[in-house]
């Protein structure tokens, strides 16, 4: 385990506590609210330096979690893509009968 990985679990647990422990008691809700929007904001850090080359690729290889946590960006814009366009196309198909 290298550094990315020890500053991604800290940051991720540190997510999940915080959800856990917001609002009217504890709720496992919370904790994985907590923990998808964590790891959404460290996959828009990670993808930003490496799009800025701040990251050198044996940090990359030698992470466990860099990878998982740089390919969750793509997965939810393409989740947001797909629903976006299933929308638009049952509003088009009741807007023309």
């Amino acid at each position: 385990m290298n550094r990315f990985d020890i500053l991604f679990l800290i940051v991720i647990a540190y997510g999940v506590w915080k959800g856990w422990t917001r609002g009217s008691g504890k709720s496992v809700l919370g904790a994985v609210i907590g923990f998808v929007k964590y790891v959404l904001l460290l996959s828009v850090i990670v993808n930003a330096l490496c799009r800025f080359g701040l990251i050198n690729e044996k940090a990359q290889q030698n992470s466990i979690l860099y990878q998982p946590i740089k390919a969750t960006l793509g997965i939810v814009i393409d989740l947001a893509m797909d629903f976006w366009e299933k929308s638009n196309s049952e509003t088009d198909e009741q807007r023309n009968p």
